[in-house]
């Protein structure tokens, strides 16, 4: 039987992914000018202009049920380090210290910081609890680590812990709905997939600062706006129709629509008969995708008319052109080459936004022919001369 392998780099990739989910939870609860950063000055900060406000470390476990943060553990003992050197460095405090992690921290030192958050325990009582768990053998690496902290003062240590917050059991599916609400995601449109997409934009922006020397920060100005490019790229999805080829069209349709006005004005210019099976066809999708866009409500109704009347005007300024340019020829053929110049290529846009499927400027070209609101022959047959 094959043996799982042992994947060493999948807790360095989990670190990181946890980094990434902080960074833009972070993001979404930031004031207006604020940025968050990955490894500048910690895992994760939050920065007010010059000054980080929050700091944070992340410590991940790949063990289901797995426990982090002991009394005696290095990831402990080491972040209390350069929080304390840092401070000493700079000579000031951040507003808060965050330790997250996605299990439980075990141990005294976690369970008198939770204690303290809920105003269970003093200060002084905590830190009695971090003397007493640093008290060990002499001369290990960890203890060295641990002597080092606690060479401080009661004052200096009191500075520090009074701020340090656990976040503990961080569930990125639970976190989803709190970035999406921070970050003003309207609830109309796909929440999940606006924030997937701006975790991509993250990783992206801060692998791109990287690679240019530049810090790894991102301004939650920055983020509002991809988060309004996001929500306008599926809107505009929705305002798109669909291609051709998923929008099936019955032989019952077709045989029907053979006896509607718009095929007689294509009879009136001779058309053949490929071309008058592509106008039913188009005729046909554009009734159907036109119906499908106005009933979920994403586009207007006024615009249907409004477009219209673009393609009338279009149609109008073709009609009077081809005259001019082929007033050689017969009525029947000038019908033809303002069918063709009209209808064969234009694509109209659906309010500011390109269409690119030639069905819906065709079909909609045709529907207007069958409500006699434009034709083909350029004579005083129809209703108004084309001229």
């Amino acid at each position: 039987m094959a043996t799982k392998l042992n994947n060493n780099a999948e807790p360095q990739i989990a670190a990181v992914i946890l980094q990434l989910e902080r960074a833009l939870f972070h993001l979404a609860s930031a004031q207006q000018e604020d940025a968050v950063a990955v490894e500048r000055v910690d895992d994760v900060s939050v920065h007010r202009g010059d000054a980080p406000e929050i700091q944070e470390q992340d410590k991940h476990s790949v063990q289901k049920g797995g426990t982090v943060l002991g009394d005696r553990s290095k990831g402990l003992w080491r972040t209390l380090q350069i929080w304390l050197t840092q401070i000493e460095e700079r000579g000031a405090l951040c507003t808060k210290y965050l330790i997250a992690t996605n299990v439980v921290a075990e141990g005294k030192i976690a369970s008198a910081l939770r204690d303290m958050a809920l105003q269970q325990v003093s200060i002084e009582s905590l830190l009695q609890i971090v003397r007493t768990a640093g008290k060990g053998r002499r001369g290990t690496q960890i203890q060295g680590l641990i002597d080092d902290v606690l060479r401080r003062s009661d004052e200096q240590l009191a500075a520090l812990f009074s701020r340090i917050e656990l976040v503990e059991r961080v569930d990125w599916m639970e976190a989803r709905p709190i970035v999406a609400n921070g970050l003003g995601v309207d609830p109309g449109v796909d929440q999940n997939f606006v924030v997937r997409a701006l975790l991509g934009w993250v990783a992206e922006t801060l692998a791109a600062s990287w690679r240019s020397g530049q810090p790894g920060e991102i301004s939650r100005k920055a983020c509002l706006l991809q988060v309004h490019a996001i929500i306008r790229q599926l809107v505009r999805q929705r305002l798109l129709p669909r291609p051709a080829s998923d929008v099936p069209i019955s032989d019952a349709e077709r045989a029907h629509a053979q006896t509607r006005d718009f095929v007689a004005r294509l009879t009136d210019v001779r058309a053949d008969d490929e071309t008058v099976f592509e106008a039913i066809e188009h005729f046909l999708q554009f009734g159907a995708e036109r119906h499908r866009l106005a009933a979920e409500g994403d586009i207007p109704l006024r615009e249907w008319g409004d477009r219209g009347n673009r393609l009338r005007q279009r149609w109008r300024g073709v009609a009077r052109q081809t005259a001019i340019e082929e007033a050689h020829r017969p009525a029947q053929e000038l019908g033809l080459l303002i069918l063709a110049r009209t209808a064969f290529t234009h694509l109209e846009p659906i309010g500011q936004e390109p269409c690119h499927e030639l069905y819906m400027t065709s079909g909609h070209y045709h529907r207007l022919a069958d409500d006699n609101q434009i034709w083909w022959l350029p004579s005083s047959e129809g209703p108004n001369h084309a001229g």
